[in-house]
């Protein structure tokens, strides 16, 4: 929005607009910016990651690398929708048996909900959290069995 507030200062200061001319189509763009705007209240960011399983076959996981929830839509089950979104997309899309994520360890409300939707403690010694870990942050997963049976991500 700064960006064509800006184009427009620039059609006046150049000339090609009278000041009532932009200040008309000023209180217009700012009129229809409001009324059409709309609030990201939430988004959560993926990787999928490719792994050649000792089988040779091709074994897929999803790691979120990043997830937030505005501050004032927090506690109304936005993050357990992302996450769902993410999960669906994922595995009937690509066919992903896994998924993974980093969250701090003192940021409770975000470590409920994912155990919540059925993440637990990945083992940081297989692959492929292997080369995942992070210091100060708790490494979880959903597990294989737990990912296609878990109905709570169905609703």
């Amino acid at each position: 929005m700064n960006l064509v507030l800006s184009d427009l200062d620039t059609l006046l200061e150049d000339g090609w607009v009278t000041p009532v001319e932009h200040g008309i189509r000023k209180k217009r763009l700012l009129a229809e910016w409001e009324r059409k705007a709309e609030v990201i209240i939430g988004s959560v960011d993926c990787a999928m990651h490719e792994l050649v399983a000792p089988d040779l076959s091709l074994a897929r996981s999803v790691y979120i690398s990043s997830m937030a929830v505005r501050k004032g839509f927090r506690n109304r089950g936005v993050g357990t929708k992302l996450l769902r979104g993410a999960y669906h997309l994922a595995v009937e899309s690509r066919g992903v048996k896994e998924m993974f994520l980093h969250v701090e360890e003192e940021n409770d409300a975000a470590v409920r909900l994912y155990k919540a939707q059925g993440f637990a403690r990945a083992d940081m010694k297989a692959p492929p959290t292997a080369y995942m870990d992070r210091a100060l942050r708790l490494m979880l997963q959903v597990p294989v069995n737990a990912l296609h049976s878990c109905r709570s991500w169905d609703r």
